[in-house]
């Protein structure tokens, strides 16, 4: 790490400490929270939300009995994403410092962010975790490392024992990338030629048996992991291996099972509703909690466990706030993907490997926030909003190089 992006990183975690010394109150989307919560407290293992991340609070805010060392751990977690911003843009984007730098402190401030590093909720962590991942990709495209890519499918299983809606993401990826890093696009390349040169046969044949190698092993390695996420998950609650136990058609992990047409239809239908100003904006009201009433159950469980009454909830704090005024950026998140795939299209000779990845995981993460989706929620755009820090990184470097 060189001197400037240690600076950069010591200068984001800063910006968080003030935000958390000026807004620590800890946040609930009910019912999602209580849920998390009850398995932090008893354990319980529920059949339609992630274990992992209720077992993650248990020492974290259980054991303190504050969900304050919650907000810290997650406002942690989300600078050290947001600093990521910069690693990725200076590594594999050919963008200047200042960009960067730019980029990684807007996403620090960035709205979704700071309210999801305040909710008992998935959104924070799963948003770190892929950050790692996307950087462990970008890192075996360039060096075509298999230790690396063995890595990248223990993110990706990491991340769907997070929210189970990456399923899709775990399973492109894990095609997508073994043909697509620096030697297998070389090999892509040059195996014409090899074909028609008897003394290249030799390094065709080597080429070949690499990418097959690759191919194998992330794919194997991928959907092993997955089917032992499944077998963990069904002998917890002793029942058959699945992802998840929810019933009906909207969840993620059975969109691949919905009629094409049908599908196609619903997210043209939910696309519009995010881009529906009144829609949105209650979306996000409803998600604070304005209009939805904690059970009995759930206000006596928070209320012994951490001494906090979640009737008593305050919408007015500096992230709340920040948050209801963020309809114009939802909007942002939601287009940018469709106008990044322009520009690719415009400028398909100067793009690169890392530029089609990026969009690749948009495209999905937006799929995957608007699709199985009840009404607009723009916390499920979270990781797509932290994602597109990236691109807007490597937009405006080559906006500026015009312009020079």
């Amino acid at each position: 790490m060189n001197r400037r992006l240690a600076f950069l990183l010591i200068a984001i975690l800063a910006i968080k400490a003030v935000l958390f010394a000026l807004d620590a109150e800890p946040s609930f989307h009910l019912q999602d929270s209580a849920v998390y919560l009850a398995t932090a407290i008893g354990k319980w293992i529920p059949p339609d939300r992630s274990f992992f991340y209720g077992l993650l609070l248990r020492p974290i805010a259980l054991w303190p009995r504050s969900l304050t060392a919650m907000v810290l751990m997650q406002a942690t977690l989300s600078g050290i994403a947001s600093w990521l911003i910069a690693v990725c843009l200076l590594r594999y984007f050919a963008v200047g410092f200042r960009i960067a730098a730019l980029c990684s402190i807007a996403c620090a401030l960035e709205p979704l962010q700071l309210v999801a590093e305040r909710y008992v909720a998935t959104e924070s962590v799963a948003t770190f975790v892929f950050a790692v991942l996307l950087l462990a990709i970008f890192s075996y495209l360039k060096t075509s490392s298999l230790s690396l890519l063995a890595l990248i499918q223990i993110l990706a299983v990491l991340l769907v024992s997070l929210r189970v809606s990456f399923v899709p993401l775990a399973w492109i990826i894990s095609f997508f990338i073994p043909l697509a890093s620096r030697r297998a696009v070389s090999f892509w390349r040059s195996s014409a030629q090899s074909l028609r040169r008897m003394p290249g046969g030799f390094k065709w044949l080597s080429g070949t048996l690499f990418v097959l190698l690759s191919l194998l092993l992330s794919v194997g390695l991928s959907q092993s992991l997955l089917f032992g996420y499944r077998h963990l998950y069904g002998e917890l609650l002793d029942r058959p291996p699945a992802y998840t136990y929810r019933a009906g058609s909207l969840m993620a992990a059975d969109v691949p099972r919905v009629e094409p047409f049908r599908l196609l239809k619903m997210a043209v239908t939910r696309y519009g509703e995010f881009l529906n100003a009144a829609k949105l904006r209650r979306g996000l009201q409803v998600e604070q909690g304005q209009f939805v009433d904690a059970l009995p159950g759930e206000t006596q469980a928070i209320q012994v466990a951490f001494g906090i009454d979640v009737k008593k909830q305050s919408f007015t704090s500096l992230t709340r706030k920040w948050e209801q005024i963020s309809v114009f950026w939802c909007w942002v998140v939601i287009l940018l993907p469709a106008f990044y795939l322009l520009y690719l299209a415009v400028n398909w000779r100067r793009i690169r490997v890392p530029h089609i990845t990026i969009e690749l995981c948009g495209l999905i993460l937006l799929v995957q926030a608007v699709v199985p989706v009840e009404y607009p929620s723009p916390r499920y755009l979270t990781t797509l909003a932290w994602l597109e820090f990236i691109m807007i990184g490597s937009l405006g470097t080559r906006l500026l190089k015009r312009g020079e």
